[in-house]
C-alpha cells in the first residue's frame, strides 16, 4: 500500500493515501511528514515488517565496500546536501507562533493573478474586488495614520486616533471597486511589491507581539540612543567649558 500520494492542489505536497493527513489547498505535506504519519497511525503488523526489512536492507547496504556502488548512483548522489534539505514543517511543530493573517494572505494570493489571465466575469468582478482591497490598504495602511500624525501634531492630544467600522470599509471597497472598474484602471503591482508585502506580513505580527509584551522597565533603542547622544552632548560642553577657562 503507498503511504503517500501527491496533493492535487500544492505543488511538490504530498498527502496520505489512507485518511484527511495532507488534504486539501494549502494543507500539503512532505513526504517525511506523511510517511511518519502513516507509520505512526496507520502501520499494522504488515507494513511493520515492512519497514523493519527496509531499514535492514539499508544497513546492509551500507556496511558493504563503496566499490561495489554503481558510477551512475554516485553521480546521483553527488548533489550538495543544502539543496536536498526538508524545510517542511512537520507533524511535530505544525503549532505556528505566529501565523500570517488570513485576509493579508488572501490579498497576497490575489496579487499573484495576471490580469491577461482572465476569461470570465466572475473572475474579472474577482480582479477588481481584489484591486479594491488593496485601495484600502493604501488609505488605512497609509493615509489615515499620515492624518493621525498631523492631527495629533496640531492639536498637541498624543491620544488622537482615527476609527473606522468595518461597514465603512466595506462601503468604500464597493465604491472603490465599481471605480477602478469603470475607469478600467490597474494598480501597478509588481512581484517585488508582492515580495514585500509577504515579508511584511511574516514579521510585522512579530513586531507587533513583541511591543505588546515588551518590559516597561527596560528603555526602547531610541531613548537609549537619545540618552547617549544627550551625555556625550553634555560631555563636549562640559570639555569646551574647561578649555575657555
Amino acid at each position: 500500500m503507498a503511504k503517500y500520494e501527491k496533493n492535487p492542489d500544492d505543488e511538490g505536497k504530498y498527502q496520505c493515501s489512507v485518511c484527511e493527513y495532507g488534504h486539501g489547498p494549502g494543507n500539503g505535506k512532505s513526504r517525511q511528514s506523511v510517511t511518519r504519519h502513516f507509520n505512526k497511525t496507520h502501520a499494522g503488523p504488515e507494513d511493520a515488517a515492512e519497514v523493519t526489512s527496509t531499514r535492514k536492507q539499508s544497513e546492509e547496504a551500507s556496511s558493504e565496500p563503496q566499490q561495489k556502488t554503481e558510477p551512475q548512483e554516485a553521480s546521483e548522489t553527488n548533489e550538495p546536501g543544502w539543496l536536498s534539505m526538508d524545510f517542511s514543517p512537520s507533524e511535530e511543530d505544525e503549532a505556528a507562533t505566529v501565523s500570517i493573517n488570513k485576509a493579508a494572505k488572501s490579498t497576497l494570493q490575489g496579487m499573484l493573478k495576471n490580469p491577461s489571465s482572465i476569461k470570465s466575469e466572475k473572475e474579472l468582478d474577482e480582479f477588481f474586488a481584489q484591486q479594491a482591497r488593496m485601495l484600502r490598504w493604501v488609505f488605512a495602511g497609509g493615509i489615515d495614520p499620515a492624518l493621525e500624525w498631523w492631527a495629533r501634531s496640531v492639536t498637541s492630544d498624543a491620544d488622537y486616533t482615527i476609527k473606522r467600522t468595518s461597514s465603512d470599509w466595506a462601503f468604500f471597497e464597493e465604491v472603490a471597486k465599481s471605480w477602478l472598474e469603470y475607469r478600467g484602471i490597474q494598480l501597478p503591482i509588481t512581484p517585488d511589491f508582492v515580495m514585500l508585502g509577504t515579508v511584511g506580513a511574516f514579521y510585522a505580527p512579530v513586531f507587533v507581539h513583541v511591543r505588546r509584551k515588551r518590559d516597561p522597565t527596560r528603555p526602547s533603542l531610541w531613548r537609549r540612543w537619545r540618552s547617549r547622544r544627550a551625555i556625550r552632548k553634555a560631555l563636549k560642553r562640559q570639555e569646551k567649558e574647561e578649555e575657555a577657562r
